[in-house]
């Protein structure tokens, strides 16, 4: 009985049991399927490889025919999403019978690189093409390319200077890349759904959490203390200009104009009529303005002309 039928024929108590004996492999374990831990006194502990993580990347590798130990080794977990090595990809492809071609021509130091990944399956012939070069991947927000000293160069470097794979390796990443776009439009039915490798999804999520660069002023604290319209539309002024607005400090501006105009209604509410009486029906009139309707907090962005000002 092959490794991969006598994984699929054990019992999940099985599978548990055989991915916790794994995690005592210690450094022989990939580090992207390394967990953080707890000491026994509840304070953060050294890293140490997760049976978790190795068991949904053997199942991973399961549902794609994988022997175990070839999951761990083209499978990782990164985001919560199980993610696939370029040889993997490119080596169930191939085994599924599809024939994959590559073609580069050019230097990246001349400007003229690029690699084109041709996909022909096997069954019906359909030819499937993508091709990349370092100014697609600048266009992508993966790197920069420019010359220096009459040479093309490509740059990517992280926050502390260190090179990033696309400086260090831009013709094979622009090989990896024009593979997964073919494997993904041709070949889906061989990866089923595990069709992105980390490097793509680390790509997304740095662009996702680029820093929002300090504002100039505490514009909220400076909202909250604001006594009228006319002094939350100095502010939203002050915003504009510095080109500091966001969806935030429009929500919080909103707030603001809708709570000012709220209590300007309950000061309106409050006037008594000529016989010293409360109007109760000028109040209900007033207080009782559903969200929405003039002077509701629901249009406090568009009420009237004081409130022109858009924190954008």
């Amino acid at each position: 009985m092959s490794e991969i039928v006598a994984y699929q024929a054990a019992s999940l108590t099985e599978r548990m049991k055989y991915s916790q004996t794994l995690a005592h492999a210690g450094d022989l374990i990939p580090k992207g399927l390394w967990s953080p831990t707890t000491r026994p006194d509840g304070g953060p502990g050294a890293p140490a490889p997760s049976p978790g993580k190795i068991l949904l990347v053997m199942e991973t590798g399961a549902m794609l025919g994988l022997n175990p130990m070839a999951a761990l080794q083209g499978i990782d977990v990164f985001e919560g999403k199980a993610t696939i090595s370029p040889q993997l990809m490119s080596g169930l492809v191939r085994a599924a019978g599809h024939k994959i071609e590559i073609h580069s021509e050019g230097e990246i130091t001349a400007g003229d690189f690029t690699v084109k990944v041709t996909l022909t399956r096997s069954d019906d012939g359909t030819v499937y093409e993508s091709s990349w070069d370092p100014r697609r991947a600048e266009r992508a927000g993966l790197c920069a390319y420019k010359q220096v000293s009459g040479k093309w160069q490509v740059v990517a470097q992280s926050k502390n200077g260190s090179p990033k794979p696309w400086q260090s390796y831009p013709e094979t990443m622009c090989k990896w890349r024009a593979l997964g776009d073919v494997c993904r439009e041709g070949a889906d039915d061989v990866l089923k759904g595990i069709a992105y490798t980390r490097e793509e999804i680390e790509s997304e999520v740095s662009v996702a959490e680029d820093p929002v660069p300090e504002p100039t002023e505490d514009w909220e604290a400076q909202f909250d203390a604001a006594q009228s319209v006319e002094e939350v539309n100095q502010i939203s002024e002050r915003i504009r200009a510095k080109g500091e607005g966001s969806d935030a400090l429009k929500v919080k501006r909103a707030a603001r104009l809708g709570l000012l105009e709220a209590e300007a209604n309950t000061v309106d509410a409050e006037e008594v009529t000529d016989d010293g009486q409360r109007s109760d029906a000028q109040s209900g009139a007033d207080a009782d303005v559903p969200a929405g309707e003039p002077g509701g907090i629901g249009t406090a962005d568009t009420g009237g002309e004081q409130s022109s000002g858009n924190a954008e």
